[in-house]
């Protein structure tokens, strides 16, 4: 399994994570039973809500990430996801469409660079 992080990711990650929560969040979001479905017309985008103590306070998180696998010639079949974006959820207002855009070109972007 590969992980990846975007530059916005690692941005807020450490305005908002301390190093234990990010270890658990990888933790939660490796896990075979938290493969959640994807976000409608993202292209693959999915998101993991979590409700936890950061950085000594109780605060709900969205993480949205990519899960993707591809054939590789040298390591088979090859499983990856890419951390694409963190933030602090106030309310339950979901992605509006167009956030939802953006997050499928900036996947797109980062495919290509791998």
């Amino acid at each position: 399994m590969e992980i990846l992080e975007t530059e916005t990711f690692r941005q807020a990650k450490k305005r908002l994570l301390s190093k234990r929560e990010y270890q658990f969040i990888q933790r939660q979001i490796l896990s075979p039973t938290r493969l959640v479905p994807s976000i409608r017309q993202s292209g693959g985008i999915r998101k993991l809500v979590w409700v936890g103590t950061i950085k000594g306070r109780r605060r709900k998180m969205q993480i949205l990430y990519y899960y993707r696998t591809f054939s590789n010639s040298d390591h088979g079949v090859v499983e990856q996801i890419t951390l694409l974006h963190i933030c602090q959820l106030r309310g339950s207002r979901g992605l509006s469409l167009d956030q939802v855009r953006r997050l499928r070109s900036a996947v797109r972007d980062e495919r290509r660079k791998s």
